[in-house]
């Protein structure tokens, strides 16, 4: 049936019954057989090498083991063919395999060079996040100094508000003072009471309480300004040569010296002037409190205008 199908040209009908031919031969272990050998043709025909490649290379087997001669002959003449076919398929499928292979190398390259790269954006990355979170923390600090700051400023401001009224205050009071001495001169003066008035002018009672009640405001404007002034001046000293003012003191001759030297009065002849000492009593009370320093004379009154700065 397979042969006349063949005579028509009817290759579907030729594969079914070949095939079938194959099966039976198969099933009763025919080894002299034409069924694969045909079969194996139609599929070459057909153009589904594998399938012929397979049934060629078993017809050849079977005809071998049979030793039937023009079985062999007859199917080697068939299966250079084939077998040429078969190895150019295998040929072409290995030459797409080296292609899929070197895309997929190529791909391979391009990817690990990607995942470098995004490594090292990832690194980059990681570290603009750490300078970013360095960045924040110093932005708050300084936000934070600089609300401090603020309120310092707005501290300072309520404080020189303060002391420019109590300054007004004391200059009015100044001004009564003058006024009632003008007074009292010119009420005996009227009176004709001229050794009163030169008794009264010869007198430095006056001229002494006026200079202790200016002293005292001092001291207490300077210690409200710079209240750990005292204990940081003595930190400066030597234990056993610490300087204290008396009970009835806010501040000794020497801390007010040095008092006015954190004010930025520097010159011994302001000082002495502003409190009424000779030049030489000044200079000896410096010299003398340079001698009590713990460490380095040369920067100690350099250390005593930083006393109750703002430090960051």
């Amino acid at each position: 049936m397979g042969i006349i199908y063949k005579n028509k040209g009817e290759l579907d009908k030729q594969i079914y019954f070949f095939g079938l031919s194959a099966l039976t031969d198969i099933k009763h272990a025919v080894k002299d057989n034409a069924s694969l050998q045909s079969l194996a043709l139609c599929y070459y025909e057909k153009g589904d090498v594998d399938k012929a490649y397979l049934y060629i290379q078993e017809a050849i087997n079977d005809a071998i083991f049979c030793n039937v001669r023009y079985r062999t002959i007859e199917s080697s003449s068939f299966y250079p063919i084939i077998n040429a076919s078969f190895q150019e398929k295998e040929n072409r499928q290995k030459n797409e395999l080296k292609s899929y292979l070197m895309v997929i190398s190529l791909m391979t390259i391009v990817l690990s060079a990607v995942l470098g790269v995004l490594f090292i954006q990832i690194k980059k990355l990681k570290k603009i996040r750490i300078a970013l979170k360095q960045a924040n923390d110093d932005l708050h600090h300084l936000n934070d100094q600089l609300l401090k700051v603020n309120n310092e400023l707005s501290e300072s401001n309520h404080i020189k508000e303060e002391y420019i009224a109590h300054f007004f205050d004391i200059c009015s009071s100044y001004i009564d003072k003058i006024d009632n001495a003008r007074k009292t001169i010119l009420k005996k003066l009227s009176n004709k009471q001229e050794s009163d008035i030169l008794k009264h002018l010869k007198s430095q009672d006056v001229i002494k309480e006026e200079l202790e009640d200016l002293y005292r405001n001092f001291d207490i404007i300077f210690l409200n300004l710079y209240p750990s002034f005292i204990d940081e001046f003595n930190k400066l000293l030597k234990p056993e040569e610490q300087i204290l003012p008396k009970s009835e003191e806010l501040l000794s001759t020497e801390l007010r010296i040095f008092a006015l030297i954190r004010l930025g009065i520097s010159d011994s002849t302001k000082i002495a002037s502003f409190l009424r000492y000779s030049l030489r009593t000044v200079y000896n009370y410096r010299v003398k409190v340079r001698n009590k320093v713990l460490g380095s004379k040369d920067e100690f009154e350099d250390k005593i205008k930083k006393i109750g700065e703002v430090q960051f």
